[in-house]
C-alpha cells in the first residue's frame, strides 16, 4: 500500500452530498487556512483531495458548505490532546475528525470530537501496537475488532491498520484511497483542493511545517 494521510474534517451533513453538489474555491479554502493556524499564507498550484490529504512541506484545503478539511502535520498532535480553542470555537458543535495513515510503518491515527468534545482516540502501528484507545469504536471499527478482518498470523496486529484507516475513510468522507471502491463512494481524485504555503516570517526567514 502507497497510502498517506495527515488531516483533519469537519463535518455538517452527508460528505457524499457535500463533495458533489459543492464548488471549491480558493477564497473559502484560504479563509479556513487562516482560522484554523493563524499566519501568513501564500497560495501555490491546486492539487486534488486525494493527494492534498497527505500535505508535503505545505497545507492543503478544501471549503465547502458543510465540510471543512485542512491537511496539515501540524494536526495530527491534537489527537492526544486538546484542540486549540480558536478550533474548537470555529467547529463548534459539528463532528471534527483527524485521520492518519503512513503505508511506511503501516501506523494510523483516528480521532473525533463532537461539540467540542473528543469521543474516540486510536493509534496503532506493528512496532508500538494500539498506543492509544479512548472512548467507544465507531461503526466502522466493529467488524476489525470482532475479528472479521483478520491479517495474517504472524502480523503482530489483529488486523491491519491500513485496512481499517481505508474504511474510516470511507465511513467520515465516502471516499478510499487504495481500497476497493463501493456503489456510491466519490472520486477524490476528482475534487479540486487548494495548497499554501508560510509567508515571510519577521526578519525574513520563512517557515514550513516540519515533516515528522
Amino acid at each position: 500500500m502507497g497510502a498517506k494521510t495527515a488531516f483533519a474534517a469537519v463535518i455538517d451533513g452527508d460528505p457524499r452530498v457535500r463533495l458533489r453538489e459543492g464548488a471549491p474555491d480558493a477564497a473559502a479554502a484560504a479563509a479556513l487556512v487562516s482560522e484554523w493556524l493563524p499566519g501568513t499564507w501564500m497560495p501555490g498550484e491546486p492539487t486534488t483531495l486525494g493527494s492534498g490529504i497527505y500535505p508535503r512541506h505545505q497545507v492543503n484545503a478544501l471549503r465547502l458548505p458543510g465540510l471543512d478539511i485542512v491537511g496539515a502535520d501540524d494536526v495530527l498532535g491534537w489527537v492526544e490532546g486538546d484542540l486549540p480553542p480558536h478550533v474548537a470555537e470555529a467547529v463548534g458543535d459539528r463532528r471534527l475528525v483527524i485521520h492518519q495513515m503512513h503505508s511506511v510503518n503501516d501506523s494510523m491515527g483516528f480521532g473525533v470530537w463532537q461539540s467540542g468534545v473528543r469521543i474516540r482516540a486510536l493509534g496503532m502501528d506493528p512496532d508500538n501496537g494500539v498506543f492509544i484507545d479512548e472512548g467507544e469504536p465507531t461503526a466502522a471499527e466493529l467488524p476489525f475488532w470482532q475479528g472479521e478482518r483478520p491479517e495474517e498470523d504472524d502480523y503482530p496486529l489483529p488486523f491491519h491498520p491500513l485496512d481499517l484507516a481505508e474504511e474510516l475513510l470511507r465511513a467520515e468522507l465516502s471516499f478510499v484511497l487504495e481500497g476497493m471502491p463501493e456503489p456510491g463512494d466519490v472520486d477524490p481524485y476528482d475534487i479540486p483542493m487548494y495548497t499554501f504555503t508560510r509567508g515571510p516570517a519577521p526578519g525574513g526567514r520563512r517557515g514550513l511545517f516540519r515533516r515528522r
